[in-house]
């Protein structure tokens, strides 16, 4: 038959079992106190926004914050409630703002009025607005990146925009739609980007 275990190895089983679970458990609360510590000190914290267009060195930016010690919250979450923001809804962006960082950058801060909302709410924070040497240049930057991005190295079509699944399919034509005028049929229109950019 099948070897009986006693009664000492019956608990130390036991014990083992229960001992991992606990581990779980343990670590798992540590997790929690770790997102609630730091949600804390980031609701206390001056905040940092990287107001510059997108391809104006925001990245580079980021990077220098996080080696002088700033923790640069994270891109995408923020990304995603751009076409909210572009339709005047703010609380989650704020709420995201006020517990998830102290410096922020690229969408939707770069977006136009951005800032004096985040100046209104969160007073005392700095803007920085990084620029490219010219606005030819931020516009070979940005279509070069998009091209190789979206457009299999070329310049990106509405169609191309609408079917790339960055973040969520369709995002990146929402966001073509919201920063810029330009026709649909070019969306990359060399006259209309620039202004945009100059405006900005």
């Amino acid at each position: 038959g099948f070897p009986q275990l006693t009664a000492a190895e019956d608990n130390l089983a036991f014990l083992q079992k229960n001992a991992v679970m606990v581990i779980r458990f343990t670590q798992k609360l540590v997790r929690i106190a770790r997102q609630f510590f730091y949600r804390y000190r980031y609701s206390l914290s001056p905040k940092v926004f990287f107001v510059g267009r997108n391809k104006t060195e925001t990245t580079s930016m980021a990077s220098i914050f996080r080696k002088l010690g700033l923790a640069v919250a994270p891109q995408r979450p923020a990304e995603r409630l751009t076409p909210e923001w572009a339709k005047g809804h703010h609380p989650r962006l704020l709420r995201f703002v006020k517990y998830r960082g102290q410096a922020f950058q690229d969408l939707p801060f770069s977006l136009p009025g951005c800032y004096a909302t985040m100046d209104k709410a969160f007073p005392g924070s700095k803007f920085i607005l990084t620029v490219r040497d010219s606005a030819d240049v931020w516009y070979r930057s940005l279509t070069s990146f998009h091209g190789n991005k979206f457009g299999d190295g070329r310049l990106p079509t509405k169609a191309d925009l609408q079917q790339t699944d960055y973040l969520y399919p369709g995002f990146a034509w929402e966001i073509n739609r919201i920063l810029y005028k330009s026709p649909e049929e070019n969306p990359y229109d060399e006259t209309v980007l620039k202004a945009s950019y100059e405006a900005h």
